[in-house]
């Protein structure tokens, strides 16, 4: 005979079970939707990326410095100058298991436009107190790129830590950069080619955007739903059972 905890059990137990299989499905839907997010970025990366180069300057005429979706992602030249004493690090900046700086410095186009250039990546090198140094070249300069989001707020970023210690950033704020630089600059920074040649030693490694981006988030969600799948099925197994018992 069920005793009266036995029998408050069994539907907490079920309702348990159905909650967890839901989660499960929710977090599935979730992926898919990734998924979504990320096709719809590579499929405008590759159109914008199909098109031809083209100057910055007349690109801005074009499109307008506040039509994001028109310029991100688009091959771009620019003629000008770096303006390196505002070059900053960014910190935690990993390639081939390495950690190490993210160099930026902004650019001033010969139109007047500053933007910043995502340079490449240097390694921390034996202590964190002396920064890693690197040129600059000077004068006159052609680049060739594309045009990219700043770098993002690391996940679980507390607001407590500040963004900023001198020149090493956490990442990169545009419109916090602008105020603390005094520099009025594009809401997208500029991504340079992998083949550049700066002279500066830095490490142009850019994460590829293709199918595979797409690509695992489908894996996940089928992760998912499989696993709520044989959650249901053992659940159901485990109750029919424990009814034939009774």
């Amino acid at each position: 005979m069920l005793t009266t905890s036995e029998i408050l059990r069994k539907p907490l137990l079920i309702i348990g079970a159905v909650v967890v299989c839901l989660i499960m499905l929710r977090l599935g839907v979730w992926q898919l939707d990734r998924a979504e997010q990320k096709q719809l970025i590579l499929d405008q990366t590759l159109a914008q990326a199909s098109q031809a180069p083209i100057s910055l300057d007349h690109l801005l005429l074009e499109k307008g410095s506040d039509d994001l979706d028109g310029l991100r992602f688009r091959q771009v030249l620019v003629s000008g100058a770096y303006l390196p004493d505002h070059s900053i690090l960014i910190d935690n900046q990993v390639v081939d298991s390495q950690v190490g700086y993210l160099v930026m410095t902004p650019f001033r186009s010969e139109g007047g436009t500053a933007l910043m250039v995502k340079r490449g990546w240097i390694p921390v090198g034996a202590s964190r107190d002396i920064k890693p140094t690197y040129p600059t070249p000077a004068g006159p300069q052609k680049l060739r790129g594309r045009l990219v989001n700043p770098v993002a707020k690391p996940p679980l970023w507390d607001e407590q830590y500040p963004v900023f210690e001198g020149a090493v950033w956490q990442y990169l704020p545009l419109e916090e950069f602008a105020e603390h630089s005094e520099l009025s600059v594009l809401p997208l920074v500029l991504e340079l080619a992998p083949d550049s040649d700066q002279g500066d030693g830095l490490v142009r490694q850019w994460p590829i955007i293709d199918d595979k981006w797409v690509a695992k988030h489908h894996g996940y969600a089928f992760q998912w739903f499989a696993m709520a799948a044989v959650f249901s099925i053992a659940c159901l197994v485990l109750l029919i059972k424990n009814i034939q018992r009774r």
